[in-house]
């Protein structure tokens, strides 16, 4: 029988979604995962033409402004002024995680 390739839905814990997806799961626009890709708020993968937005950053990016939450998974919120790796701020709409 051969093996096949493991989809998103069948891990219990993804480590990558693609941008569409990870709108879906994260509520955010399009555009705002851009922004959050170009001010290194979050990081990718690119496996051929399709980008996988690494799900670990963006808990982490949740960690970080989520006001001191005791950690990533316990930030409830997401939004206000995000400030990337090199300094620069930019303000993302605040939403609600469904991570």
């Amino acid at each position: 029988m051969p093996e096949r390739a493991l989809a998103a839905r069948d891990v219990a814990d993804p480590i990558t979604a693609s941008v569409k997806d990870f709108c879906s799961m994260s509520g955010l626009p399009r555009g705002a995962v851009y922004t959050l890709l170009k001010l290194g708020s979050i990081r990718s993968i690119k496996i051929g033409k399709r980008r996988m937005i690494v799900l670990e950053s963006y808990r982490e990016l949740i960690y970080r402004e989520g006001g001191g939450a005791s950690s990533p998974s316990d930030a409830p919120y997401f939004g206000g002024d995000v400030t990337a790796h090199n300094g620069t701020k930019r303000t993302i709409r605040r939403k609600r995680l469904s991570v």
